[in-house]
């Protein structure tokens, strides 16, 4: 049951994070009109973000996983 609950977290956070991503990587457009420095601003946020969010979920993984362990100790 544990390892259902984090499987399902862990698809809800990546459809979250991947939303929140394609958001960033969307704010200035695909056309040709858009600007290179908002493209390469956005570029920034965008890799920024993409590391952010495997960290945090590495960290929240390492803690349900430990808080869980000891509960039932």
């Amino acid at each position: 049951m544990k390892a259902l609950i984090f499987i399902g977290a862990s698809v809800l956070y990546a459809v979250i994070a991947y939303c929140i991503f394609l958001t960033l990587a969307l704010r200035c457009g695909l056309g040709p009109d858009s600007s290179a420095s908002c493209n390469d601003a956005v570029d920034r946020q965008a890799f920024s973000f993409a590391v952010g969010a495997v960290v945090f979920y590495a960290i929240l993984s390492v803690g349900y996983w430990r808080n869980r362990s000891k509960s039932k100790s």
